[in-house]
């Protein structure tokens, strides 16, 4: 009894010092929501048809969505950064090592099925 008490006060004392350290808020980044949105709506479709008895496509799907319409709802507040890579010659391998591993996943997907 006396070590789940104790547990608790440092969690307590944990929550008192995290509150006092962090007095200013950060931005938010609404465009980072917007793609991790973007990115988490397909994937929770494809999970859904994989694996129709698990949660976790449905999970991904509706998070994804709600982070897509957030980051839509708040497209004027989106920091004005340049999120794309200047470089062509990174930016191209970039492409071709995303392309390449999607052909690999999907190579083996056929091969493990």
């Amino acid at each position: 009894m006396w070590l789940l008490i104790s547990i608790l006060i440092v969690i307590i004392l944990l929550g008192v010092v995290a509150l006092l350290v962090a007095k200013k808020k950060p931005e938010k980044d609404y465009y980072s929501l917007f793609i991790i949105g973007v990115v988490w709506v397909p994937f929770g479709i494809i999970m859904m048809f994989l694996e129709p008895d698990y949660f976790l496509g449905t999970l991904f799907f509706l998070l994804g969505w709600c982070y897509f319409v957030i980051g839509i709802l708040n497209k004027d507040k989106w920091k004005k950064k340049s999120y794309l890579i200047k470089n062509k010659f990174w930016r191209n391998l970039i492409i071709i090592l995303l392309g390449l591993g999607v052909l690999v996943g999907l190579v083996a997907y056929m091969i493990l099925r």
